[in-house]
């Protein structure tokens, strides 16, 4: 190879690996798990610790214990119980007040509720806010200019498309337009337009992805997650949409889904990313500087609750 040749291969070797190199890897990290297993839980940050609220415990049992965890000091500890045991339940921080949303009612899927309670941290109370307009459990969050949104969720025995935003400071619930595909064990994120992610409609996993435009109150599909999912968690992080396990992965015995799928809402397709630590389902997601923690949930489809604590980060190669 002669010397311009050779110039031009190592020219064209760094135009390829440099823009490699520059960008951030990731990797997920065992934190202090849980003082007690959980599933199908509430879970969010708010104030700078991570709540794990009611949720299902290993005997499928709900549960009104609430945890936090402090992440300067790497463990958990109880604050004060809900005022009745909850489970399916979604949970939302604005301006570090803990809502949390729906879900149902003792052990069974029968009670969906649609009652709102939310926890403030300075007094550590519960009280009862204005109800959603509609019962339902297995429901997604997202919250949007001091606003929640409540998207989807679990009736009677059907998944549902209902959907409403709680002013916060109004006390005040309202209905929006439907989501156009029923579904329950769904995901949502505020990007800032509410994003829908996939979920399951009367039990079969689904891909369908939808974006609801806040300005014009309408509804429109975006691309399909390339994992179908339900029981997962979804953080908004850096303006792209993190996915993370879920249930009903037909390919493997413990029923559950391994990849971690990111959104891109400019570019409008997903990408595949390293895998979960532990693969879980029926779990939540708190972001808090620059990392985003998971704890509890299932090992296997179905009930089998755990303590395991990780959080997924970014990192520069």
């Amino acid at each position: 190879m002669n010397s311009r040749r050779r110039l031009v291969f190592i020219f064209c070797m760094l135009f390829l690996i440099l823009p490699a190199c520059s960008q951030k890897r990731s990797k997920w990290v065992s934190l202090a798990p849980l003082r007690s297993p959980r599933q199908e839980m509430g879970v969010v940050a708010v104030g700078g610790k991570i709540y794990a609220v009611g949720g299902l415990d290993k005997e499928g049992q709900g549960l009104r214990t609430v945890e936090v965890y402090h992440p300067d000091a790497n463990r958990w500890s109880f604050v004060q119980a809900l005022p009745l045991p909850l489970h399916h339940a979604a949970a939302a921080d604005v301006e570090g007040v803990l809502y949390l949303v729906g879900g149902f009612e003792g052990s069974s899927f029968e009670f969906a509720t649609n009652l709102v309670w939310a926890y403030y941290p300075a007094s550590g109370q519960w009280r009862l806010r204005a109800p959603m307009p509609t019962r339902r459990g297995a429901l997604a969050v997202a919250v949007y200019q001091k606003e929640i949104y409540a998207v989807g969720g679990f009736r009677d025995g059907h998944s549902v498309s209902d959907f409403a935003v709680y002013d916060v400071a109004q006390d005040r619930w309202s209905s929006l337009p439907p989501m156009p595909t029923r579904r329950d064990h769904l995901a949502a994120v505020a990007i800032p337009d509410i994003i829908a992610i996939s979920g399951r409609k009367d039990g079969m996993n689904l891909s369908e992805v939808e974006r609801y435009d806040v300005g014009r109150q309408v509804w429109s599909a975006v691309a399909s997650i390339p994992t179908p999912r339900s029981g997962f968690a979804a953080v908004n992080m850096g303006g792209q949409v993190y996915t993370f396990g879920g249930e009903g992965n037909l390919h493997r015995s413990d029923g559950l889904i391994y990849e971690t799928e990111i959104y891109d809402p400019v570019k409008g397709r997903w990408r595949v990313d390293v895998f979960m630590k532990t693969p879980r389902h029926g779990i939540g997601a708190g972001f808090y500087n620059g990392m985003i923690y998971i704890p509890g949930g299932a090992t296997r489809q179905g009930l089998k609750a755990t303590e395991i604590h990780e959080a997924y980060m970014l990192q520069s190669p």
